[in-house]
């Protein structure tokens, strides 16, 4: 993110971003705050309503806690197992049709899957503290 330093990252909690010309940006900025040299706290991130989306990158968000996808083009949502801190997403995209990757976020409690493509899911059975999920296609 050009116009944000880089000390800045280090302190910031919670993330949204417009639609329009970062959408290729969110996975660089996400690498390199997550450099070995620097801490990133990031609990809350809004990406909402982007075009073919590579969210790879949060993998190594060891504390984001509330992700919101909504309106995402997404290329493959298997990376966000590697979210374990995450509880609430929402993932209310058309291009998802798996959430087998999910049954890997031990924290997952709120999930939102309106507007995808699901059909199967039994792999959440193993979220044990999921107690909200919205369905609607």
């Amino acid at each position: 993110l050009p116009f944000v330093s880089q000390g800045t990252l280090a302190a910031l909690k919670e993330l949204s971003l417009p639609v329009g010309r970062l959408d290729c940006t969110v996975g660089e900025a996400v690498r390199q705050a997550h450099a070995p040299h620097r801490a990133w706290d990031l609990g809350t991130l809004r990406l909402s309503d982007r075009e073919a989306m590579d969210v790879s990158a949060l993998a190594s968000c060891a504390t984001l806690h509330s992700l919101n996808l909504s309106g995402c083009r997404l290329r493959d949502a298997s990376s966000l197992a590697g979210c374990a801190a995450l509880h609430t997403l929402n993932l209310g995209c058309r291009s998802v049709s798996d959430v087998s990757a999910l049954a890997g976020c031990p924290t997952l409690h709120t999930l939102c899957i309106r507007g995808t493509t699901v059909e199967d899911v039994s792999p959440l059975a193993g979220c044990v503290a999921l107690h909200t999920l919205k369905i609607s296609h």
